[in-house]
């Protein structure tokens, strides 16, 4: 959109089949902006101005250290959406705005709020044998899933790294020995069929991926990514996956006990095998039980097919 003009409203005409198609974006001082597709992009920002008049210090978010502790104000815990984790300026270090932000994703928040659950909990009982949930771990890259109709997105971290850039030896998590290894970069693209996948990994180790158009190397992908697997030595093979020769048969086991279902909220195939177990056998009873599907509520459909794997029986025993 041209810089400074505010979108008032649209410009749409009826096609041969009667249906409105877009035209233009109209704005306020008058200027029509033309194109054949508009696309419209939304997100989330922290609302942190009452935190900030409050005196407490805000960049992206309201800062928080490593335990969600407000850096101004010892007696204030921030999470989810509002907070931004960030280690504590040392002194005389620059004023400089730290880097990152909220993630903008539940999964986080749902775990953050966990933690200092358990940190409160174990304060206010102040047992001699309970020292607390000790430090809050890092955070991984988000993993984020599009939920649309015919639409197939998935991606995990920054894809910033370039195939044939020069090997990157920062960020990112460590090789198996200890050592920092450089990233490393494989791409596939088909604009023809819409279809997109390139995958950053370091020592063989999945880091960082993207997947467009290609649901079931995007579920393999995702697997790898969440279990630190390493991916084969050919990337190309996982581009099988969604090849006319596919056979189910052959993929990784979706059903396997520690394999993720809800990704909002971090629920593997296993706790929901529990549940069904103990007779918890509908969406809804899992969805109260452990929050699965109360998020985008794009997993319900897998959290059905877990229900009902495990509910199968022979002879009265389940199996899966």
């Amino acid at each position: 959109m041209v810089a400074h003009s505010r979108a008032e409203s649209l410009l749409v005409h009826l096609d041969d089949d009667g249906v409105e198609r877009f035209d233009a974006l109209v704005c306020t001082d008058g200027k029509e902006i033309r194109g054949d597709l508009l696309l419209l992009s939304c997100g989330v920002g922290a609302r942190s101005e009452f935190a900030q008049l409050s005196g407490l210090e805000v960049a992206t978010g309201i800062l928080v250290d490593g335990t969600l502790q407000s850096w101004r104000d010892p007696a204030i815990f921030a999470i989810g959406d509002c907070a931004q984790v960030a280690s504590r300026r040392a002194p005389g270090a620059t004023s400089a705005a730290p880097l990152g932000g909220p993630s903008g994703l539940i999964g986080p928040g749902w775990r953050q709020a966990d933690w200092l659950a358990a940190r409160f909990t174990a304060d206010i009982l102040q047992a001699a044998d309970d020292v607390g949930p000790g430090d809050l771990a890092a955070e991984r890259p988000a993993l984020v899933m599009l939920k649309a109709h015919g639409i197939a997105v998935v991606a995990a971290g920054s894809i910033a790294p370039e195939p044939w850039g020069e090997p990157s030896d920062h960020g990112g998590a460590h090789t198996g020995d200890g050592g920092s290894a450089p990233l490393r970069v494989a791409q596939w693209v088909d604009p023809q069929h819409g279809r997109y996948v390139k995958m950053v990994t370091r020592g063989g180790i999945l880091e960082v991926f993207v997947c467009v158009g290609m649901p079931r190397t995007a579920a393999e992908l995702t697997l790898l990514f969440e279990r630190g697997s390493e991916l084969p030595a050919d990337r190309s093979v996982l581009l099988r996956y969604d090849g006319p020769d596919y056979e189910a048969s052959s993929s990784s086991d979706r059903f396997a006990l520690d394999a993720t279902v809800c990704w909002c909220n971090g629920v593997s195939v296993g706790a929901i095998a529990e549940l069904a177990a103990a007779g918890e056998t509908t969406v809804a009873c899992v969805g109260s039980a452990t929050r699965a599907g109360t998020g985008c509520g794009g997993c319900k459909g897998r959290i059905g097919e877990v229900i009902a794997r495990f509910t199968s029986s022979v002879d009265g025993e389940l199996v899966g």
